[in-house]
This record gives structure tokens, sequence and C-alpha cells, in this order.
């Protein structure tokens, strides 16, 4: 039942654990199976959480609290998503903010209220408060066109 699940994606222990566990696996029985996966190397919780963060980053600019949250839904250890988040720092979240920023920007027209919805969308996608502030406080006004002008490639 493990490898049928294993062969469509990359699974974490803990979703091999519940997912067993739903069908009925004793649970002694799906923790020796779980050991021996891990064991041959099949099942590995860090390379399952880098893999999911690629995927997520390929996806769209996202910040740390929301990479945390998809890693721990997936019931990997708080151990193993500190130490895949760590290589993340402050710069690195400030410029996905960023182009998270340009690309809501290049799709919203200037309302009274831009900025205000901006630190709604930021916050919907997972940043801190520090990289929304820098990246609304960086951010120019408006564009000639009515459209709320994007960063710059070469800025900051």
């Amino acid at each position: 039942m493990a490898y049928d699940l294993l062969s469509r994606r990359e699974h974490t222990s803990g979703e091999l654990r519940q997912k067993l566990g739903k069908r009925g696996v004793p649970e002694e029985e799906i923790e020796r199976t779980l050991h021996r996966l891990m064991e041959l190397g099949v099942v590995d919780d860090r390379r399952a959480a880098e893999l999911l963060i690629q995927g997520e980053l390929r996806k769209r600019p996202q910040g740390l609290l929301s990479l945390r949250t998809k890693l721990q839904r997936r019931g990997l250890p708080k151990a193993i998503v500190r130490e895949c988040l760590a290589d993340f720092d402050e710069n690195w979240e400030e410029m996905q903010a960023r182009e998270a920023s340009s690309r809501w920007c290049r799709r919203r027209p200037k309302s009274g209220q831009w900025k205000e919805a901006l630190v709604r969308h930021l916050r919907s996608r997972g940043f801190g408060w520090g990289a929304i502030r820098y990246t609304v406080e960086s951010l120019p006004e408006e564009s000639s066109n009515g459209r709320v002008k994007e960063f710059e490639p070469d800025d900051r």
C-alpha cells in the first residue's frame, strides 16, 4: 500500500502514517514499514520538504510563514522544517515580497486604498511584517498610466 502511494508523488513520513492509518493498517505495521522505507531512502522527509519548497516557489513568490505552514501540514517534524527554512533570511523574504508586489501591481489600477490592499495581499502570501513594511515603503506611488508602478529590476 505504501509503494502505491509513493508511486504517485513524494510523501513525508507523516503523510504516509496518516494515509495508511486511514486505510486500517495497524500502527505497529505502519511504523515498521516507515522505518524500512526510510532505511532504503525511499521516504526522506528532508528531500520531501525541499521538493515542496521548490515546487511552491516555482508557482509564486511567498513568505516564510506560508512555507512553514505548508511543510507542517504535510506532517514534517518541526526540526526538519526549521532546517529547511534556515537558509532563507530576511533579505530573501524581502526579495520574494518585492516580486509578489510587482506581480500584484501589474494587474491592479491605482485606487485610494491600494497600499492597504497590497499589505493584505502580501500578508495572505505568508510574508512577515518586516518584509511587507520594507516593500510598501520602497514602492513608487504610481506610473503615468494610472497603474501602480512596479519595481525596477535594478532597485535595491
